[in-house]
């Protein structure tokens, strides 16, 4: 009876561990929202670097330029070469106080 019991909660973990590998998650497949001021922005090929405060995040944009001021970000958390960035997506507005 003991031996059954072990073998069915060997099977099952080493089916769950496999499942766990095969869906694995992104980051953050949600859309996420970000208030804040943007105060420079740089452009480099397709790519635009947004520096937005208060979030110490890196902020990245396909899209262009957003211009500068009091914006609400809308996009995902994405991982780049080990670092997670905010990808803006879609459209940016200029945030309420």
């Amino acid at each position: 009876m003991r031996k059954a019991i072990f073998i069915i909660a060997l099977v099952a973990s080493i089916f769950s561990l496999a499942l766990i590998a095969l869906v694995r998650p992104q980051i953050s497949p949600r859309f996420l929202e970000l208030r804040g001021v943007v105060i420079s922005e740089r452009q480099v090929d397709k790519v635009t670097f947004i520096e937005f405060v208060p979030d110490n995040l890196t902020v990245v944009s396909f899209n262009g330029k957003i211009g500068k001021g009091r914006k609400r970000l809308y996009g995902r958390l994405k991982q780049y070469k080990g670092k997670v960035e905010f990808v803006v997506e879609g459209q940016f507005r200029q945030a309420r106080r």
